[in-house]
Order: structure tokens, then C-alpha cells, then sequence
């Protein structure tokens, strides 16, 4: 019995659960993940079904970089109901997204515009991000599986096939269509995103020259081997992480469409954020994008943005990064 006992005590303390909670929570709030976690898990052990536990233990598996642990709680919530279900469908599909997997996303948004399962108010938010994975996928999809054959005209074709002559590029064949590539990248009616992609290509291929990139009014000078690629910028990073400490916890949905709005924004001015510094300043700017996105105005106005995570931000310079964000979004949305 005493046996029995000692394996058991965890339940004799009185409301240990929302202890174990509460102390990974204050853990979690200063940082410490490794020793938020363990408290967590022991909380679920006493109620596996209790939400708060299940979204803080997300949340902190989350910022340790356990995408994988993340999604195998998320999946658990949502096979067994527990839960918000739009709530958690955000947060599954923000993970989704950080692991690369397009499709399943596209499939999950897919089946809820086919069940009418998608609220009015969520249809804009879930259409665009269906049509930014579908993009996604397509030039995952094709960079994976490159079949070397000779180019005549990179630039020939639509959208997909372009992406597809651009991930056969080896260096022989960049070199041999250098001046192309070049006024390509320097012509400011050329697509952002299709710069973006032949960017990451001349760096995939050691390409240390450097180019001339002119995107969105802005001219740049890049030797794309001194810079990161596309997907490790410290800077897009910084943005991120500082958006997700502010609404991990708080509010799923909204750092779901967050996410979503920073990677095609990111995506599509790369590499012109080389000279952005104010991590803030970008991070409030795509915050009023998405409360104008969200309430569907005309124009949203800073001062009475319910997102606003700063007050010591010039207002002048937060609507110019504002007005470039939405310009940048006119111009992504101008494709379909």
C-alpha cells in the first residue's frame, strides 16, 4: 500500500493541477522553457483534457523550437474537441506553416470552405492564406524535384513554369544567362516574388557577384553570399519573435494571421529589409495591417488599433510602414 501510495501522491495535494499550471505559466513568462515544461506535463497527467494546460504546454513547446511536439498536442485537442475549435484550428495551421507543410494546410481549408465550416468573418483571412500555401507549395514542390534540362528563356511561360526555369538554374547556366538575370532583377515592373525565388537560387548556386535589385520603389546593391537567405533574415526573425511573445498565449487566431501576414510580407520585399533596424516599429506596422484586415475598414486607425503593442513608436513612420505593407499586399493579391 505504501508502494501504491507513493506512486500515486501526485493527487494528494489539493488543486495541484492549477499550481503546476500557474508555476509553468510563471516560468514560461520569464523565459525559463526547460523547467516550464516538465510542471506542464505533470498538469496533464492529472487532467489530460484541461485546455489551458494543453494551449500554455503548446505554447512553450513552441518557443523551445519542438514544432513537432506542438502539433502532436494541437492534433490531440483537436481530435478529442477539446477546446476552441477555431482557436485551435489557428494555432494548428501556424504550426503547420512553420513545419513547410503546404498541402495538409490547403487540404484542412479546403474542407472546411467545402462543409461551410468557416465563419463569415474568417472566410478573407483563410482564402488568403489557402492562396499563399497553394504558392508556397508550388515552389517547394518544384525546387525539390529539379530536372536539369537547357533554358532558352528563363523568364518564358507563367508563373509556375518561370519558378521551374529558375530552380533548374546550375551555375554553368546562371552564368550563361547572367545579363538576363540581371535586368531582370533590375526591372521594377518585374514580379517581387519571382525576384525573391532567383535571389535564393543564385545563392543556392555560390553566386558571388553582386547584383542590382530594384523592388517596390527601392533599389539595393546585394551580394547574396554576404547575406542570409530568405528564410533565416535575423531581422524578419526578431519581427516574429517579438510578435509571439506578445500574443502566444493571448490570442492564437490573431498571432495565426500574424504569422501568415510576415511571411508573404518578408517573402515578397526580400532583401530590402537589410536597412529596416526598428524591430517595433514593423512588428506594431503589420499589427495594423492585420487589425485592418480583421475588422474590414476602409482604414484602420492607429490610435484605436486594439493591437497596438507600443506607444513610443513615431505615428508618422508607423503608418509609412503601414501604407508599404498594404502596397506590398496590393501588389501580392494583384496575381490571383
Amino acid at each position: 500500500m505504501k508502494e501504491e501510495a507513493s506512486n500515486n501522491n501526485i493527487i494528494l495535494f489539493p488543486k495541484l493541477e492549477q499550481r503546476l499550471l500557474q508555476k509553468g505559466k510563471d516560468y514560461l513568462d520569464r523565459g525559463r522553457v526547460n523547467e516550464a515544461i516538465p510542471l506542464l506535463l505533470d498538469a496533464k497527467k492529472i487532467n489530460s483534457e484541461n485546455q489551458d494546460i494543453l494551449y500554455t504546454l503548446t505554447a512553450a513547446y513552441l518557443k523551445l523550437g519542438s514544432m513537432q511536439k506542438a502539433l502532436d498536442i494541437v492534433e490531440e485537442m483537436l481530435n478529442l474537441g477539446i477546446g476552441d475549435y477555431f482557436e485551435t484550428t489557428d494555432m494548428y495551421i501556424t504550426i503547420l506553416f512553420q513545419l513547410h507543410e503546404y498541402k495538409k494546410i490547403q487540404q484542412l481549408i479546403t474542407m472546411l470552405m467545402e462543409e461551410n465550416q468557416i465563419p463569415f468573418s474568417k472566410m478573407d483571412q483563410y482564402t488568403e492564406l489557402l492562396h499563399l500555401c497553394e504558392r508556397m507549395d508550388d515552389v517547394e514542390n518544384i525546387e525539390h524535384s529539379r530536372e536539369f534540362e537547357p533554358i532558352e528563356n528563363i523568364f518564358e511561360g507563367n508563373f509556375t513554369e518561370i519558378v521551374q526555369n529558375i530552380a533548374q538554374l546550375d551555375i554553368e547556366q546562371i552564368q550563361h544567362h547572367i545579363d538576363t538575370i540581371r535586368n531582370f532583377l533590375r526591372d521594377e515592373e518585374e514580379d517581387p516574388f519571382i525576384k525573391t525565388i532567383l535571389l535564393n537560387t543564385l545563392k543556392e548556386n555560390d553566386y558571388r557577384e553582386v547584383v542590382t535589385i530594384k523592388k517596390f520603389g527601392m533599389e539595393m546593391n546585394l551580394n547574396v553570399m554576404e547575406y542570409p537567405s530568405v528564410r533565416e533574415v535575423p531581422f524578419v526573425e526578431e519581427v516574429k519573435q517579438f510578435l509571439f511573445k506578445q500574443y502566444e498565449q493571448k490570442n492564437p487566431s490573431l498571432m495565426e494571421y500574424t504569422n501568415t501576414l510576415c511571411e508573404r510580407f518578408f517573402f515578397n520585399i526580400y532583401p530590402l529589409e537589410r536597412d529596416f533596424t526598428n524591430v517595433e516599429l514593423w512588428a506594431n506596422a503589420i499589427l495594423r495591417v492585420v487589425d485592418r484586415y480583421m475588422n474590414e475598414n476602409e482604414v484602420a486607425d492607429g490610435n484605436d488599433s486594439q493591437f497596438r503593442i507600443s506607444n513610443g513608436i513615431d505615428e508618422d513612420k508607423l503608418q509609412e510602414a503601414q501604407q508599404f505593407i498594404l502596397a506590398v499586399e496590393q501588389k501580392f493579391v494583384s496575381r490571383f
